[in-house]
């Protein structure tokens, strides 16, 4: 087995939810654009995802280990990489593709761990069918909180590549809120704070042909740079591509990359990868 491996930690939009091709979608329908299919093509998602398609088209000596999971955040993210034997002395590369800073994870109880690591919660009020949801809302979630968390959830995987020979890259899967302006804009209320949002180690960033995450990107190029672009990022993506058929060329009905966009990513990082002599 090859000592070279190409490691995708992140959500939905690493693992490849709805980024599938013509002919797995063929054989099973739309139902590939429902988020919360039970469709035997985790694989196959896998597979065709940027962790994927970088390492088959572009790092052949690479062995991808795509650690993406539907719905988590970036603090369950941070800890797949402890919760995967992973050679210690082996040569590596981590991307870490950032999701959305609302989500908190923690790990599942009993059994389901052992096929489910992570319980991603997501601040809703008044949800009666999910009561820590709304606990969540109410007493714990703010924009201070979920900037401070990310933070450290960033400087741990920081840390974990140094302990373990790897290099780092860092983006964002489709928030464009994960900046270092952002950052410490949001923490100005506590000065003596500030100094946080400076210790990510903001030049391992990338930011794909100066786009803010991987969707602005997408979003770009499905709307032909319309000035709806910039209102869409922040959110209005949702409701423009959410279950709306037939699956655009960069966007699914998932609200995810197609397989297309996801041959992209990989390309684009390739590219990425080499100017900074990390291949």
């Amino acid at each position: 087995m090859s000592d070279k491996y190409l490691i995708g930690i992140g959500c939905s939009f690493t693992q490849g939810q709805g980024g599938v091709t013509q002919d797995i979608h063929k054989k099973w329908g739309d139902d590939v654009y429902n988020g919360t299919h039970s469709l035997p093509i985790d694989k196959e998602e896998r597979q065709c995802s940027w962790v994927g398609q970088l390492c088959e088209k572009y790092l052949r000596t690479h062995v991808p280990i795509n650690l993406g999971q539907r719905g988590r955040g970036n603090r369950s993210a941070a800890k797949e990489l402890y919760l995967n034997r992973l050679d210690s002395k082996s040569e590596k590369i981590v991307v870490y593709a950032l999701s959305g800073m609302e989500r908190f994870d923690f790990p599942n109880k009993d059994a389901i761990f052992a096929h489910h690591h992570f319980y991603a919660m997501f601040p809703t009020p008044n949800n009666k069918e999910k009561p820590l949801w709304s606990a969540y809302a109410e007493h714990v979630w703010s924009d201070q909180f979920v900037v401070i968390e990310t933070i450290l959830n960033i400087l741990e995987v920081q840390n974990w590549c140094k302990v373990n020979n790897a290099k780092l890259l860092l983006a964002s899967a489709f928030s464009s809120d994960i900046t270092q302006e952002y950052f410490r804009a949001t923490l100005s209320t506590m000065p003596s704070k500030m100094y946080m949002a400076d210790l990510v180690d903001w030049d391992l960033f990338w930011r794909p042909d100066g786009y803010d995450s991987f969707l602005h990107m997408l979003l770009d190029l499905q709307e032909n740079g319309s000035d709806e672009v910039d209102k869409l990022r922040y959110g209005g993506f949702y409701h423009r591509y959410l279950n709306k058929f037939p699956c655009k060329e960069y966007i699914t009905p998932c609200t995810h990359p197609t397989y297309k966009s996801h041959g992209i990513i990989a390309k684009k990082m390739f590219q990425e990868l080499k100017r900074r002599k990390y291949v």
